[in-house]
């Protein structure tokens, strides 16, 4: 899709654990959201793991075998390469045993790939790759994290930019 000036549209490129199973449909609208606050018209996902499931249970399972996590790489790159915008969201917990270690040389990997293409820079929620299907949670007045009365306003206050030289 072009821009009616004749650019390319900015995408917002993120970077989560696996495929749903399901529609995903909060996390896209997430997504949507996060897209519209950094100047980015389209959203386009890639993930560490390549193999859907409905549960980090699930993963913890079919992540001890490195297959999965090897085969995801083709569409990270893509993301990485495509992108305007990069924001990691694959989740905080859960993970345990082989599937932790694959997730981490996973993630070892992508800072490696990101230094390659030279991106100096990602987008997390205050430092930390949240789930997007969980961001609604993490910026509810319950937590008091995030400042603003709607969503888009409490989404940009925790919204932060993370050079590659920080730990992830």
């Amino acid at each position: 899709m072009t821009q009616p000036d004749g650019q390319q549209p900015r995408v917002l490129g993120a970077v989560l654990l696996n495929p749903p199973l399901t529609a995903g449909t909060a996390t896209m609208r997430h997504l949507r959201v996060a897209a519209e606050i950094l100047g980015c018209s389209d959203v386009q996902v890639g993930n560490l793991f390549a193999v859907p499931t409905t549960s980090v249970t699930e993963i913890n399972d079919a992540g001890r075998d490195a297959a999965g996590w090897e085969a995801a790489r083709w569409n990270l790159n893509q993301v990485l390469t495509s992108s305007a915008e990069l924001v990691l969201g694959w989740g905080v917990s859960g993970l345990h045993g082989l599937a932790l270690a694959h997730r981490h040389a996973q993630i070892a990997w992508l800072v490696d790939r990101l230094g390659a293409l030279k991106i100096s820079g990602v987008w997390t929620l205050n430092g930390e790759a949240r789930h997007p299907s969980r961001w609604h949670q993490y910026v509810s007045d319950r937590h008091r994290r995030a400042v603003g009365g709607t969503f888009p306003q409490r989404l940009a206050s925790v919204l932060h930019r993370v050079d590659l030289n920080s730990p992830l």
